[in-house]
């Protein structure tokens, strides 16, 4: 005959069992290998030319074939002999930025009704485009701006990833 305690642990187990088969959940020992236990998206979103285009960059950055990537870039501009102004030290430092080697972690649709696209491409690690001489009140000075995990944003003009400023991780 069994024990008070044994009738107890037994209503228990068969109260939770009903419990969870008429929420829907089936024990992971009866569930048989077809059932899905994660939904599976209904809809791909078709990706942009221009989107393919950045994420091909992206892949190139990450191999490590940074001259194939390159050729997705305008040129880089040469870095000026004469002291330059911080912002234009800033916006010469954006068009050089993506002919260093970089690793791209992502490459993200900006919204928004711009023409041509733009994309944020995250990056990651410290990454620099190097010193630029500027020109301050005391003389000209070496110029770098230093950036972690930041984010990139481009847009595609003619066939090519046009770089228009570094931000903050999100901050766009």
């Amino acid at each position: 005959m069994p024990t008070t305690q044994t009738l107890r642990s037994t209503i228990l187990v068969v109260l939770l069992t009903g419990s969870l088969v008429s929420v829907g959940c089936t024990p992971p020992e009866n569930r048989t290998p077809t059932e899905k236990t994660t939904p599976t998206p209904t809809t791909n979103s078709p990706v942009s030319a221009e989107q393919a285009l950045c994420e091909k960059f992206a892949a190139l950055k990450n191999s490590g074939d940074d001259q194939a990537a390159d050729k997705l870039l305008p040129p880089q501009p040469a870095v000026p002999a004469d002291p330059v102004s911080e912002s234009q030290a800033i916006q010469l430092g954006v068009k050089i930025l993506p002919h260093k080697p970089l690793k791209v972690t992502g490459v993200k649709p900006l919204p928004g009704p711009d023409s041509p696209p733009r994309f944020v491409l995250e990056l990651d690690g410290s990454v620099s485009a190097g010193s630029v001489p500027v020109q301050t009140p005391d003389g000209p000075k070496p110029f770098q701006k230093m950036y972690f995990n930041p984010d990139l944003i481009v847009e595609v003009r003619d066939g090519k990833i046009t770089p228009l400023k570094v931000t903050l991780r999100g901050d766009h």
